[in-house]
């Protein structure tokens, strides 16, 4: 599965700490979105879940989102849960 979270794009160093902390594989990139029809400069958190238990991937998502809307003084964050299927290709791909 694919975690990817959506948020506002400031404080952006102590979000990447923050999604280390749970997380060790991650991307992170800088988009442009608009909420209720006003422009925002937006941060977007790719988690892939190769190896992660429901329950615990659940729990760590949700703590995650609550610090980033605590932090950065948000009342919400998107949260979109893909299903994907991912693979290591290594060598001579």
């Amino acid at each position: 599965m694919l975690i990817r979270i959506i948020t506002e794009r400031k404080n952006v160093r102590w979000i990447c700490e923050l999604v280390g902390e749970f997380f060790p594989n991650f991307t992170v990139y800088r988009a442009v979105g608009y909420w209720r029809g006003k422009y925002e400069k937006s941060l977007v958190i790719e988690i892939d879940t190769m190896n992660e238990t429901p329950l615990l991937l659940d729990a760590n998502i949700r703590m995650v989102c609550r610090k980033i809307c605590g932090y950065n003084k948000q009342q919400s964050v998107l949260v979109q849960k893909i299903e994907s299927k991912s693979e290591l290709l290594k060598g001579n791909c």
